[in-house]
């Protein structure tokens, strides 16, 4: 899979600098009726990683990507780098943030039917005491739950987007609520028909999607209620899911390239929220919030698609100069036997009535130009990288601080709550 040139996460913190540069919030078009667009940034050119998120409706996306950028604007928990948004963004996911916090305001209202929310962010590190150095970008969607359980009549042209965003995926992350994990766990009648069909949403979605994905069960804080530790509860969500026929299959037939992981994860954090007697999910009065876990599915996934991109991009640049090499020997050759034939017609045709047309007799025979040739542009991914490498590698090596600290809140993560891995790579 190739990866094009502009990224929508900008990751900075402690001295590195990430940002959400584009947020785009569309409707499916009818005609083209109704749709508001934004363009990612084009300069300079930079990897860009495409995370899509799906997950039925209720499953908590909207609050989850609110809260993923709470986490992600600065440096904290340790972390170096931070996510910076766009002043309309930044205002956009703070106010549904701020919502979210309000234990006094309902719930923020969910991705309305046939709209997707998409957002570009770029990452950036100080380097060596230069500035900030842009490494990558983030193109994050998430899709209205609807589209996946509409029908075909409702939702035809919608889940055409929606395919259409899976198959330009690097990594998907599918959501599965928590709630109705916590339910399923304590046995409640109808609970499992609700995941399973959570599952089989998924399976009819992802069955032929060939990047990364993650689960993530969402409203963990419920779990956390019963009393139990996360790596015991980590334990019975993953034994419950693994009598689950489709999502094991689904597992099993992902690229073995990538590792699959479970993600026990809380927009809220513990306290926040509990459930009524009605069964529905409010908030404690007087709570705050503290989001724990949002940040993972991330930082699971960055690190191996960008070595990815860097060791394609590297290979295609070898072949790009190799190439180049080859057309300009045969370019050399075509002038060479340009100015010879050119020469001896130039002779003849002070001979021939009506000469001068050397020229286009030789373009004839020789079948070049050199006169209008023109090489090809550089690829996205080879613009970048000889970009970078021109400018003493420092977009590489902000990158490559980026991912190593991301990868050591990951390998974090593993040591706790080693279940969480359902297959690693290979």
């Amino acid at each position: 899979m190739e990866l094009t040139a502009i990224v929508g996460v900008v990751v900075v913190g402690g001295g590195v600098l990430a940002g959400l540069l584009v947020h785009r919030r569309r409707r499916a078009p009818r005609g083209q009726q109704g749709t508001r667009t934004g363009a990612p940034p084009t300069q300079p050119p930079l990897p860009q990683f495409n995370i899509v998120a799906v997950g039925l409706p209720g499953a908590g996306k909207t609050v989850l990507l609110a809260s993923i950028y709470n986490r992600f604007q600065t440096p904290a928990g340790g972390r170096s780098y931070y996510l910076e948004a766009s002043d309309a963004q930044a205002r956009d996911l703070n106010a549904a943030f701020h919502r979210i916090n309000d234990t006094s305001a309902p719930w923020p209202a969910g991705t309305s039917t046939g709209e997707f929310n998409q957002f570009y962010f770029a990452a950036a590190a100080p380097v060596r005491g230069s500035g900030f150095h842009r490494a990558f970008t983030i193109r994050y969607t998430e899709y209205a739950g609807e589209l996946l359980v509409a029908n075909s009549q409702d939702g035809g042209r919608n889940q055409g987007l929606l395919q259409d965003a899976l198959s330009e995926a690097h990594a998907v992350m599918a959501l599965l609520d928590g709630y109705d994990v916590l339910r399923s766990i304590n046995g409640v009648s109808n609970a499992k028909g609700r995941l399973q069909y959570a599952v089989s949403t998924f399976v009819n979605a992802l069955r032929h999607v060939d990047s990364s994905v993650s689960f993530v069960v969402t409203k963990w804080d419920l779990l956390q209620q019963t009393g139990r530790t996360d790596a015991e509860l980590v334990d019975e969500v993953r034994d419950l899911l693994w009598s689950n026929d489709a999502f094991r299959w689904l597992v099993e037939r992902q690229d073995a390239e990538f590792t699959v992981r479970l993600f026990p994860v809380s927009a809220v954090g513990p306290g926040f929220a509990t459930v009524d007697d009605a069964g529905q999910v409010i908030k404690t009065a007087a709570a705050t919030t503290r989001p724990t876990g949002v940040t993972l599915p991330f930082v699971s996934v960055l690190p191996d698609l960008f070595d990815r991109t860097e060791v394609a991009a590297r290979h295609r640049a070898r072949l790009h100069r190799q190439h180049t090499q080859e057309a300009r020997a045969r370019q050399q050759q075509a002038e060479l036997r340009f100015n010879v034939l050119t020469s001896a017609l130039d002779q003849l045709s002070g001979l021939v009535p009506g000469g001068g047309l050397s020229a286009h007799i030789v373009r004839w025979i020789v079948g070049v130009d050199p006169g209008i040739a023109q090489e090809a542009g550089l690829p996205p991914d080879v613009a970048w990288l000889e970009t970078h490498d021109a400018q003493d590698g420092a977009g590489l090596e902000a990158a490559r601080a980026i991912v190593k600290e991301m990868r050591r809140e990951m390998d974090a993560m593993e040591g706790t709550l080693p279940k969480c891995v359902l297959r690693r790579v290979g």
